[in-house]
């Protein structure tokens, strides 16, 4: 078999590997048994313990891409938790060990190889096969490129291209939700193939459905897909083998977004939190502080603008002191003025004796 080097497998995965390409996933008829046998092992963070169909795993398990060295991949794949060895831990991309070439491809994608693995497994069960399959089982790993009842794309042939497709379909799924545009969006509720009503609470969830329809629990869908993964994760976990958080470089500064604008990966920010720089992270609420300053995403609050001063109340008009209309328009008694009397009725004008303010006050 003649093998292509991983600088081919972006522009393939890319043509034609989508929801039409990628097989319905129930996997209601999953070849490996002890995986539909629910995992009582250790706990790891990302997946939890209790299955819940709205939420698979978390966005921080999806989003860390260097949870595992290929290193700790070949450890694994050397042992996996099958009680034995993948035949995998033997396979060869051009001058690669399969490992190098799977966390490679993860990295790029800004994808868990863990969900690779767990992939891997669900769709074709190669983890558990200690002996290599023959047929297209291991060059169509992820079924991209075969359309259900169609010749597969020989453009997709080999398991770097499927591992290629398979994180290129994850990845717009999720980015395809944090926009609000994808099959499946976090927070609003579909049906899945069952049918069941499902509303993911993680983009990564939205990510899961929109590849694998189904929830199907304890048989299949994505109910095997949080097996596999808490199964993978707790072995992983016990060898120390995975980085839940990864340690940030030297140079990089905790919860700042430099160097990190548009990444979709978690910026650690100490006490096992994190925030992040990508563009759903303003809907989200988990933007860095300094994201707006650094990546353009938003203009800082205004200033709000000074209240006017209020402007002073007029001061009351003075009481008349004495000889005034006020209060006397039309009455023919006299209104005292000092020393004489004055008057605001009708003949005032006439008599001459009006008092000084009558024409004003009484109109």
């Amino acid at each position: 078999m003649v093998r292509v080097g991983i600088g081919l497998c972006t522009a393939l995965a890319l043509v034609g590997c989508d929801e039409e390409d990628v097989r319905d996933g129930a996997f209601s008829s999953h070849e490996e048994s002890s995986d539909l046998v629910p995992y009582e092992g250790t706990k790891a963070d990302g997946v939890a313990s209790t299955f819940d169909r709205n939420l698979v795993v978390d966005d921080e398990l999806f989003r860390n891409a260097d949870a595992l060295t290929a290193d700790a991949v070949q450890e694994f794949l050397e042992e996996t938790p099958y009680g034995k060895r993948c035949f995998l831990a033997d396979e060869m991309i051009g001058d690669r060990r399969f490992a190098d070439a799977l966390v490679e491809i993860a990295e790029d994608r800004a994808v868990n190889p863990v969900l690779l693995l767990v992939r891997l497994q669900v769709e074709k069960s190669l983890v558990s096969k200690s002996a290599r399959p023959t047929g297209n089982s291991v060059d169509f790993a992820l079924g991209c490129g075969c359309p259900d009842g169609k010749a597969c794309n020989e453009a997709f042939r080999g398991i770097d291209k499927q591992l290629a497709c398979g994180a290129d379909t994850l990845r717009k799924h999720f980015d395809g939700s944090v926009a609000g545009t994808g099959a499946w969006v976090k927070g609003r509720l579909k049906k899945t193939l069952d049918p069941i009503g499902v509303a993911p609470q993680s983009h990564a969830t939205a990510s899961l459905y929109a590849y694998t329809p189904w929830v199907l629990e304890g048989k299949g869908g994505n109910w095997l897909v949080w097996n596999v993964t808490r199964k993978y994760l707790g072995s992983l976990v016990d060898r120390g083998l995975y980085d839940a958080q990864p340690e940030m470089p030297d140079d990089t500064t905790p919860g700042s977004c430099a160097d990190q604008c548009g990444s979709t990966q978690a910026v650690p920010i100490g006490d096992g939190q994190a925030c992040f720089c990508d563009a759903g992270c303003t809907e989200n609420g988990d933007c860095c502080a300094d994201f707006a300053e650094l990546c353009g995403g938003g203009e800082p609050m205004p200033e709000p603008e000074p209240m006017p001063e209020p402007e002073p109340e007029p001061e009351p008009e003075p009481e008349p002191e004495g000889g005034s209309c006020v209060g006397h328009c039309g009455s023919s008694e006299p209104v005292p003025d000092g020393d004489a009397d004055c008057y605001c009725d009708d003949f005032c004008t006439t008599n001459g004796d009006c008092c000084a303010d009558q024409a004003t006050a009484c109109g």
